[in-house]
C-alpha cells in the first residue's frame, strides 16, 4: 500500500465552542479531557470538513456553528469559522507520481522539501440572509489561497483521505443493513461467476415451488387472482407467482442477517444482543471493512482517517481495557475521545491529547518523553496501569509519600465532607517507585494541578527541593506541604499515640505530654499500617473535629486548585 496523505494538524477558529485551537496528530491519537472540552467538536469539524468537500458544498452550516461566548450571544454579520487540515507526506517518502500528477496545483514543498496539502474550509455568516455561506480552498506553504486548484482537486482529495466515524451510539441493525456502506459493501463484493449463479437461482426456484406446494393453501389465493387476467391486460401464461424464495441471488443476499451464538448456544441475530455485544460486532464489523474492502473502494493510494468516539461505550471495564487493541495495526490514523481509563492504560504516552480549558481558551497539553527517561516512563505508566487511567482524567494530583499517607488523606477528607473524587482529586503515592519531581513535571505536561505532601525528614526535605524546582513563578504555600517532622509523628501529637504506644485511653489529650523523639521511637517498633487504619476508625468514628488541622488545610488547597479553571 502507498504511504499517501498523512493528517499532521488540525487548526479550528470560530468553530461552535472552539474560539481557537490547533491539533497535532500522531499514527493514533487519544483525546481526553472533561465534558465540554472539544473532543466530539474536533471530530465533527474533521468530519464536516471533508464532506463539504466531498458533497458538492451540500452541507448546510447554521449559525450554531459559529463560536458564541457569554458577551456575544448570538452571531454578527461577517462571523466566519475556518477548519484547516494539513496534509503531509509520511518520514522521508514521497507520494506516488500519480497523486503528485493529479495534484501538482496544489501540492506544496517546505524547506525541506517535504510534500504537503493543506486544505481550508470556512463559512461566513450573511445577517442579511440569515444563512452562512460555506466555501473551501486549497492553501499554499504561507497560508494563502491557490488560484488555480479545482473542484477536481478536492474530489480527489476524499478519496485519497476518505474519512470513517464511529460515533458513540451505534445502531446494529442500521450498521448491517444491506444499504449500510460497511456490511453493503460485503453484501455488494462477490467472487460469484454467472454459471454459479444461474445455477444456484434454478435450484431456488425449484425449492421454492417445492414449499409452496407442501404448504397447500396459497392455491385458493392464486386461482383467485388468476382471474384478474380476465378484466385486465395481462400475460398470457404464469399470471401469478408466489415466492416464499425470491429467485435472485442477489435479492436473498441483500437480506442476509448476522447471528451470534449467546451463553446458552441459540444462535441470536446481532441486533437482540446486548447492547455491548452489539457496539462490539460494529466496531469489527468497521475493521473487516477497512482491511478487507476498503481498497475495492477506493483508491490503492487510499489512506483513511478513522475516528472513534468513545469505542468503550456499554463496555464490560475489561473489555474496555482491551477494545484498543482492535485497533492495531489497523490501515490509516486514528483519532480516538474517550472517557475510559480502562482505555487509556493500554495506550502510549505519546498518543495523549489532554483537552482542558483556562481562562475561557481550550488548551491542548501533551507529554514529550524526552524529557523522561525510559525508567520513570515505565514507573509513570505502572501508575497509570495500577490506577486503571484514572489519575489521566483528574484535575488535580494530591502527592503524598506512600500507601498509608494516602489512605489517611482519603479517609479524612471523608469525614470532612470532601468528595477528593467529585473535585477531580487523585491521590498518587510516589516514594516507592518514583520522585515527585518526575511526577510533577508529568502533570504540568498534561495540564494537571499539583500538590506535593512530604515528611519533614531527610528524603522529605529531598523530595521538597526537587518539587520547588517545578514551581516556575508558583507560590510554593499553594502546591508544597512539608510537616515538621513526619506525618504519624504529627498524628501522635495530636493524640491518636495510644494507636502505638498500647495506652488505652482515647482522648487526643493524654499524649501532649510525650515528644516527637518518643514517637518516632514507638513508631519504628510497631506495624505502620495497622496502627494507621486504627486511627482512620477512630477518626471516622468521632467525626470532623478530630481531623488535625494540618490535614484539612491539605485537603482545602488541593480543592482550591482544582477548581481553578
Amino acid at each position: 500500500m502507498y504511504k499517501a496523505m498523512f493528517l499532521k494538524q488540525i487548526d479550528i477558529s470560530g468553530f461552535r465552542g472552539i474560539q481557537q485551537l490547533s491539533l497535532q496528530l500522531d499514527q493514533t491519537t487519544v483525546l481526553i479531557g472533561e465534558n465540554n472540552m472539544g473532543k466530539s467538536t474536533i471530530l465533527e469539524a474533521l468530519q464536516l470538513a471533508l464532506d463539504f468537500t466531498a458533497t458538492r458544498n451540500k452541507i448546510k452550516f447554521t449559525e450554531y456553528d459559529h463560536y458564541l461566548s457569554k458577551n456575544t450571544k448570538q452571531v454578527t454579520d461577517g462571523d466566519m469559522f475556518k477548519i484547516i487540515l494539513h496534509f503531509v507526506v509520511q518520514s522521508d517518502d514521497k507520494w506516488p507520481d500519480d497523486i503528485v500528477r493529479s495534484m501538482s496545483d496544489v501540492i506544496q514543498y517546505d524547506d525541506s522539501n517535504r510534500q504537503s496539502v493543506t486544505l481550508c474550509v470556512q463559512s461566513r455568516y450573511d445577517a442579511s440572509t440569515n444563512e452562512t455561506k460555506p466555501e473551501w480552498s486549497f492553501l499554499d506553504i504561507n497560508m494563502q489561497k491557490i488560484p488555480t486548484s479545482t473542484p477536481r482537486h478536492k474530489k480527489l482529495l476524499q478519496t485519497l483521505v476518505p474519512l470513517f466515524p464511529l460515533k458513540s451510539i451505534r445502531d446494529a441493525k442500521k450498521e448491517f443493513r444491506y444499504d449500510s456502506p460497511l456490511w453493503g459493501s460485503f453484501v455488494r463484493s462477490t467472487t460469484m461467476s454467472s454459471d454459479t449463479k444461474h445455477h444456484l437461482e434454478n435450484e431456488i426456484n425449484t425449492l421454492n415451488q417445492n414449499i409452496i406446494n407442501a404448504h397447500g393453501s396459497f392455491n385458493v389465493v392464486k386461482e383467485q387472482l388468476e382471474k384478474i387476467s380476465k378484466l385486465v391486460m395481462l400475460a398470457n401464461s404464469d399470471t401469478v407467482t408466489i415466492e416464499a424464495l425470491t429467485g435472485n441471488v442477489h435479492d436473498i443476499l441483500s437480506r442476509t442477517k448476522m447471528y451470534l451464538a449467546s451463553v446458552t448456544g441459540a444462535n441470536i441475530p446481532i441486533e437482540k444482543h446486548g447492547e455491548g455485544t452489539r457496539s462490539l460486532a460494529i466496531i469489527c464489523l468497521f475493521i473487516a471493512f477497512l482491511n478487507s474492502n476498503l481498497h475495492k473502494e477506493y483508491s490503492n493510494a487510499a489512506t483513511p482517517i478513522l475516528t472513534f468516539e468513545e469505542p468503550e461505550a456499554h463496555l464490560h471495564p475489561s473489555a474496555a481495557h482491551s477494545v484498543i487493541r482492535l485497533f492495531d495495526n489497523l490501515i490509516g490514523q486514528n483519532i480516538i475521545a474517550t472517557h475510559s481509563g480502562d482505555l487509556v492504560s493500554n495506550v502510549k504516552l505519546s498518543s495523549l491529547r489532554h483537552l482542558a480549558r483556562r481562562n475561557g481558551k481550550i488548551l491542548i497539553h501533551q507529554i514529550d518523553q524526552t524529557k523522561f527517561t525510559p525508567k520513570d516512563v515505565r514507573n509513570i505508566e505502572h501508575h497509570i496501569k495500577t490506577t486503571r487511567g484514572n489519575i489521566l482524567f483528574a484535575r488535580c494530583w494530591l502527592l503524598v509519600e506512600g500507601k498509608t499517607d494516602r489512605m489517611v488523606f482519603e479517609h479524612c477528607a471523608d469525614v470532612c465532607g470532601v468528595n477528593l473524587a467529585q473535585h477531580g482529586i487523585y491521590c498518587i503515592e510516589y516514594a516507592d517507585m518514583v520522585k515527585p519531581q518526575t511526577l510533577i513535571k508529568f502533570a504540568k505536561q498534561l495540564g494537571i494541578e499539583w500538590f506535593v505532601v512530604a515528611d519533614g525528614d531527610k528524603n522529605g526535605v529531598s523530595y521538597v527541593e526537587s518539587a520547588e524546582k517545578e514551581l516556575d513563578d508558583k507560590d510554593i504555600e499553594s502546591h508544597i506541604y512539608k510537616f515538621d517532622i513526619t506525618l504519624d509523628v504529627m498524628l501522635c501529637l495530636e493524640g491518636f499515640g495510644h494507636h502505638y504506644d498500647g495506652a488505652t485511653t482515647k482522648s487526643p489529650d493524654h499524649d501532649t505530654d510525650k515528644d516527637a523523639d518518643y514517637w518516632k521511637t514507638v513508631i519504628s517498633k510497631k506495624n505502620k499500617t495497622s496502627a494507621t487504619m486504627s486511627i482512620i476508625d477512630e477518626i471516622c468514628d468521632a467525626g470532623k473535629e478530630y481531623v488535625p488541622k494540618q490535614i484539612r488545610h491539605i485537603i482545602e488547597k488541593s480543592v482550591q486548585l482544582a477548581k481553578e479553571e
